[in-house]
């Protein structure tokens, strides 16, 4: 099942948790101004997040969950358009390659407020503890770089 545009309805709060899901159409929250919170969990959005698969357009942004997709590889513009406030969720998955382009990214927006993403029980094949839960944009500056790339 693909999430499609169309929606003409300005949701604070989508929950599509435990749903077949396979897809997000591109565009799909665009009309999504003020949305709060964005729960997709154990749905099928795996392996692979493609660039633009979720695209945020609201400042109010606060929570993003999708734990258990069976999500292995992200690309560097696979989660957009949130705030430095925002919590991303992605428990439970097989997150394989924590690659520079994407988790810096990532944690460069997050930097400038209490936000963070939650890698909790991902199948890494480092050993590194860096990869603990939560982890805060703060972290960027106490870590090198070098710790992301594969």
């Amino acid at each position: 099942m693909t999430l499609r545009d169309g929606f003409s309805i300005d949701l604070i709060q989508f929950r599509a948790d435990n749903n077949p899901i396979t897809e997000v159409e591109h565009g799909f929250f665009e009309n999504f101004k003020n949305l709060w919170h964005f729960s997709c969990n154990n749905c099928n959005l795996g392996p692979t997040l493609f660039n633009g698969t979720l695209e945020f357009h609201s400042e109010a942004l606060r929570y993003v969950s999708l734990g258990g997709n069976n999500i292995s590889s992200l690309e560097s513009h696979a989660i957009t358009g949130f705030t430095a406030e925002t919590r991303i969720e992605l428990w439970g998955n097989e997150i394989r390659n924590f690659t520079k382009e994407f988790f810096v990214l990532m944690l460069e927006n997050l930097s400038a407020g209490e936000g963070y993403i939650d890698l909790y029980e991902n199948l890494s094949s480092s050993s590194s503890t860096y990869y603990a839960t939560p982890l805060r944009a703060q972290q960027i500056r106490r870590t090198r770089m070098e710790t992301f790339q594969r």
